[in-house]
Formats: C-alpha cells, sequence, structure tokens
C-alpha cells in the first residue's frame, strides 16, 4: 500500500514533468477514481512533516558536482528546459557522461563526448548556447582550454581559450560573457583573473585582480561584481566592482575570502564564503550589501558559504560547508525565511557547492555529499515541496489521467514512454517504491 511519504514522492516525480498536477490538482480529478487518488495524495501532503525522501535506485554522481544550471535546449520552442550539471563525475545514474549531463525530468544524458577534465562553472548565452569553465583541455574532442560551448549538437572553443582554469563565468546585460578563475590570459591576451568574451574576441578589465575570481554577477546598474580571495589597494579585499574604467572595492571589502556573489531581485548584494566581517562589521561568512551598508541573516553560518540561490517566494537558500546557521543545526544547506534559519530536513554529509532553482520552487543542490537524510544520493538531489524527491522518479512526459488499484498500487497513463528510468509506453504502474509498465503499453496516448 501507498503511504504518505511515497504519494508525496509519487505526486513531486509526476509534477517534474507535469506540474499542473500540483499546482491544479482538482482539475485532473474528473472521476471518482481520479478524484480518490487526487483526495489521498492531498491527505497525505497534509500529514507529512518536511523530510529527505530517498529513492530505491538513485545511483547519483560517481564525482563531485560544482555547478548546475537550468537550460532551454530551444529556447522559446516546445522543449521544456533541462537542468545541466558539471563537475568530475564520469557516470551520472549509471549513464556514461564526462563531467557534464543534463537531466530532462527521466534520464540523464552526455552532452557529447563531454570534457577530459574537471568542470567547474556554468552560463547560458542569450542566444542560448551554454557555455562551461574549468580545469580541461579539450570538449568534445576538440582542443579548448579551460572554456567551451556547447550549442546543443556540439562542441566548439572560444578562441584560444584561458591558461588556467575557469572558476565563474556571467553574461553582461549586452550579451557579452565574463570568465574568472586563476587564468592569466585569454585568447592570448594578458587577461589576470578575469576577462571578457564578446562572441569573437577577448579582453582584459583593466589590469584584472591579483588573485582568484571565484563568482561573477551583475548588478543593476549593469556593472560587473566579482567575489574571491584578491585584494585592492591596502589589502583590502575580495569583493570588489567594475564600473568601466577601474576595479574599485565594495565599500571596504572583506576579513576574508568570499566563496560566492549573488544578486538578490531587489538589488542588494549577497555574498557568502570565509570571512568573519565586511567592512570591518562582524559577519560569520555571510553578509548583505544593500548599496550602502551590510547586514547579516541573525549570527550567520558556522562554516564556509559556497553557494546560494533565491527561491520563488523570496526565501534565501544556502549551502556550504556549515553545520550550524544563525545557531540551528543545519548540516551544509537551510533556508532563511527574511528572520530566521530553518534546515533543510537532516541535511546532507559533505558540502554543497551548487544550487539551482526551477520556475515551481523545485532546487535542485550538488557538492560532494554522499548521503541526504541518511540516505544515499551521490553529490545530487532535489528538494521539492518540503520533501526530498529522488530525480529517478519522474516520468517522461505529461500524466492524464490516474487510479488506485484494490491492493493500493498506482496507474497512471497519458504521453509518458519511461516512467522512473523504465521503458512504459503510454501507461505504467507505481507500487510505492518502483514503477513497472503494464505489458507492452499503448500505440498512442491515453
Amino acid at each position: 500500500m501507498l503511504n504518505a511519504a511515497s504519494l508525496q514522492t509519487l505526486l513531486l516525480a509526476l509534477s517534474l514533468t507535469s506540474p499542473a498536477i500540483t499546482q491544479q490538482p482538482d482539475q485532473f480529478a474528473d472521476t471518482p477514481a481520479k478524484r480518490a487518488v487526487v483526495d489521498k495524495v492531498k491527505a497525505a501532503m497534509a500529514q507529512c512533516t518536511a523530510q529527505w525522501q530517498p529513492g530505491e535506485s538513485v545511483a547519483g554522481a560517481n564525482g563531485t558536482i560544482h555547478a548546475t544550471t537550468m537550460w532551454d535546449p530551444d529556447g522559446a520552442g516546445p522543449a521544456r528546459p533541462v537542468l545541466i550539471a558539471c563537475g568530475e563525475f564520469t557516470s551520472i545514474s549509471g549513464v556514461a557522461a564526462n563531467r557534464i549531463a543534463s537531466w530532462n525530468g527521466s534520464a540523464w544524458a552526455p552532452l557529447g563526448l563531454g570534457l577530459d577534465g574537471i568542470a567547474k562553472s556554468l552560463a547560458v548565452l542569450p542566444n542560448g548556447d551554454l557555455v562551461v569553465g574549468g580545469f580541461f583541455a579539450a570538449a568534445g574532442g576538440l582542443a579548448a582550454n579551460c572554456i567551451a560551448q556547447w550549442n546543443g549538437t556540439s562542441w566548439s572553443p572560444l578562441a584560444s581559450g584561458c591558461n588556467n582554469g575557469v572558476a565563474s563565468l556571467t553574461v553582461m546585460p549586452n550579451g557579452d560573457l565574463v570568465a574568472g578563475g586563476w587564468f592569466t590570459t585569454a585568447g592570448g591576451v594578458a587577461a589576470s583573473r578575469v576577462a571578457r568574451w564578446n562572441g569573437s574576441t577577448w579582453a582584459a578589465l583593466g589590469t584584472g585582480l591579483n588573485n582568484v575570481v571565484a563568482s561573477l554577477d551583475v548588478l543593476p546598474n549593469g556593472n560587473l561584481v566579482a567575489g574571491g580571495s584578491f585584494t585592492l589597494w591596502g589589502g583590502l579585499a575580495s569583493v570588489a566592482y567594475w564600473d568601466g574604467y577601474f576595479w574599485q572595492l565594495v565599500d571596504s571589502g572583506l576579513t576574508g575570502t568570499a566563496a560566492v556573489v549573488k544578486v538578490m531581485p531587489n538589488g542588494d548584494l549577497l555574498v557568502g564564503g570565509t570571512f568573519t566581517a565586511a567592512s570591518g562589521n562582524p559577519a560569520n561568512n555571510l553578509a548583505r550589501f544593500d548599496g550602502s551598508s551590510w547586514t547579516t541573516m541573525g549570527s550567520g553560518l558556522n562554516g564556509t558559504v559556497f553557494a546560494l540561490a533565491v527561491m520563488p517566494n523570496g526565501d534565501l537558500i544556502v549551502g556550504g560547508g556549515f553545520s550550524t546557521a544563525g545557531g540551528v543545526a543545519a548540516n551544509r544547506i537551510a533556508r532563511w525565511d527574511g528572520s530566521s534559519w530553518a534546515p533543510l530536513g537532516s541535511g546532507m554529509n559533505y558540502g554543497v557547492t551548487s544550487m539551482a532553482v526551477r520556475s515551481n520552487g523545485d532546487l535542485f543542490v550538488g557538492g560532494a555529499f554522499t548521503t541526504v537524510g541518511g540516505a544515499t544520493v551521490n553529490c545530487i538531489a532535489r528538494w521539492s515541496r518540503g520533501a526530498w524527491a529522488p530525480l529517478s522518479l519522474a516520468v517522461s512526459d505529461s500524466i492524464y489521467g490516474t487510479t488506485v488499484l484494490p491492493n493500493g498500487d498506482l496507474v497512471a497513463c497519458g504521453k509518458l514512454t519511461a516512467a522512473g528510468g523504465i521503458a512504459a509506453m503510454k501507461i505504467g504502474r507505481w507500487n510505492g517504491s518502483v514503477w513497472t509498465p503494464l505489458g507492452s503499453g499503448l500505440d498512442d496516448t491515453a
């Protein structure tokens, strides 16, 4: 029989490809059998407390995931956005994928031949192409020094690339790409740790910065902001902006280093990293700058902050190597609602290094962790509606009908061709832990 946890997991799994099922469940309950299913799901969800929910067959990645982003492979076309994950893996959920892969809601797939070294950062260009940076020499078998572009079918280099690792990427308002990292040349041009690509050539941003640029973003006025372990005049450090002519400190900088910078929807700048003060004001590894002064979020975090994400409701999600947030136990991931901290379930066993948010509020988390809430997930997991939903439970396309069998198993039908990675033509059966096909299925949408 389906219990509350498995019903919630099922609804979350279906929602990855059919979000309307969770957003407007009643419109699908147009028969007594369907309404019975919806009522059971809603009742189960009402009884559930926030928890990580492991999948039975989530293999995860065999190496750390350093960056994630949502990517729409056909722009304004009919295809749904997919999740892109990159890092140090060569396999993800049993699929061979060299350091970069896409998740379409039901299965992982490689991006061509992938990369021959570590991938650290991702960005999406205005034309829809995906750019990846890191420590590699080839992409898709082609020479591509530390940075490469994927157009949906093939890889290409960005001129001669960079002479050392690319840690961060962002896109400027005019569409230019900016890369930051450990390099000192880009496309053969002297560019100390930061450079700009206009689609055909690389250019330096002034004299650059004197140490690694770990993170980049764009301020509301169009200025580029950078975080890292660099210093400017007087030894003040770690967070600066480019005004078009010179690099300027953000206020008086940090006492420590910045690992991530993120511009909030209201224009405020968030900085996370390993530091104890911002412009001399105590701040434990996380601080917010509103254009004139720094503020903290409670007492901050007791370990490094590597990743920041903003949920659709405005809540801030923080990931890193900490174990408490504002004095509250929170293993490597926590939520700030504007006034207080809260954990996301029991969290991870190792660090969180990347996060991506879907428009429906699903949060994808990547890092070096191997377990979530005691369950094996291996470096990637999804938090949705207060529970952890394994990626492998999703179906491949829309669900139009559901019913419950006398033994409690659920049958779903629609446009799907796979469920939980299992071939299931238009119809499948869920027993609370795994999907199975119903014979050879149907030859058209159910």
